[in-house]
């Protein structure tokens, strides 16, 4: 995908990207604008256990153009490292920002 770089931190071979909800939707906007796939997945304390336990579940969240702190010990997480993430980003808002972003643009569903 031919997007704009997205800053990352690394927290425990996980790069969580570094931006805000206006940032992630306009990536997405950008990325349905060029018609490109953009993978997006989200990460909590929960699914960094499961993601140890789950090869699948771990190369499928490596896999994704971005990832994003839904859970406030990952945001927690990065600060005891020393960084700094802008905001929490939750999986539901973003779906919810998503959708409101495809009526508003008129976004339609691709016909193969």
């Amino acid at each position: 995908m031919n997007l704009e770089p997205t800053p990352r931190i690394d927290l425990f071979g996980v790069p969580v990207a570094a931006v805000t909800m206006e940032q992630v939707v306009a990536q997405a906007e950008q990325a349905i604008g060029r018609r490109s796939r953009m993978l997006i997945s989200v990460v909590n304390a929960s699914k960094f256990v499961q993601m140890r336990r789950d090869r699948a579940l771990h190369e499928a969240v490596l896999g994704c153009d971005v990832i994003l702190a839904d859970g406030m010990s990952v945001v927690w997480a990065t600060q005891l490292m020393g960084h700094r993430l802008p905001e929490r980003v939750t999986g539901i808002d973003l779906m919810t920002r998503l959708l409101e972003s495809a009526s508003r643009h008129r976004f339609r569903q691709r016909r193969e």
